[in-house]
């Protein structure tokens, strides 16, 4: 063999040939022992609860002067001053007896723009004149007298019996001051006192009470049309209320 080829050794109890060594398997020789390297433990720095930190004094600085806080409420409006009414010029038209022509008038009014109001008021007007005998002592005194003008033919002559004029006799009622004159004249040549007393009525009336602009006046045509259907009635100017 060759002396590069042959040469060996020892390698425990076997004989192993140089060339051969590096394929020799270490059973024999036992494993290193791996030793567990203990990593060392990083602790994380615990940060504290709380820091506190002392306070530092404030700087004093100059402040600026406040501005006006400008306000966003809305100012009321301001009240609205009415217009001054415009002058008017009032009248009274009437009296109508009957409810019923006032209304008619009314209407006729009110198709030419004139506001008419229609008011009733209770009147007491004068219907005539009572001619009478005053009161006698008794009622047989009245019957006696009664008697003696029946005897004259006076035979419209009545009793009355009561109330504030009891014991009279009535000898009449005239709607003008000169039949009931002659009236009296004649009951006083029989020998009798005779008196004249004005005879009253309270009886509703109705009225129409209207605005118009001044210097406006009733329509002339309308009220033309007016005194024919009511003769009776007239117009008059009047406190507007």
């Amino acid at each position: 063999l060759e002396k590069d080829k042959v040469a060996s050794f020892q390698y425990g109890k076997h004989l192993v040939l140089v060339s051969e060594k590096k394929h020799i398997v270490m059973l024999d020789k036992p494993a290193p022992k791996q030793v567990a390297v203990k990593q060392p433990v990083v602790k994380s720095e615990e940060q504290p609860a709380e820091i506190k930190t002392e306070a530092k004094p404030a700087i004093a600085k100059a402040q600026a002067p406040a501005q006006p806080v400008k306000s966003k409420v809305k100012p009321a409006p301001r009240p609205k001053v009415p217009a001054a009414p415009l002058p008017k010029v009032c009248y009274a038209v009437g009296p109508f007896l009957l409810v019923t022509d006032v209304g008619r008038a009314a209407r006729s009014f009110e198709k030419t723009g004139i506001e008419a109001q229609q008011r009733a008021a209770a009147e007491r007007k004068q219907v005539g004149f009572w001619v009478y005998i005053p009161p006698f002592e008794s009622l047989s005194d009245a019957r006696n007298a009664l008697r003696a003008l029946k005897d004259q033919e006076v035979y419209d002559a009545l009793l009355i019996a009561e109330g504030a004029k009891a014991n009279s006799i009535s000898a009449g009622v005239y709607h003008s001051q000169a039949l009931a004159d002659e009236r009296k004249n004649k009951i006083e040549a029989m020998g009798f006192v005779v008196a004249i007393d004005p005879l009253y009525r309270t009886q509703p009336q109705y009225w129409l009470d209207l605005e118009i602009k001044k210097g406006s006046v009733i329509p002339e045509k309308l009220w033309g049309q007016i005194s024919r259907d009511f003769p009776s009635v007239s117009q008059k100017q009047s406190d507007c209320q």
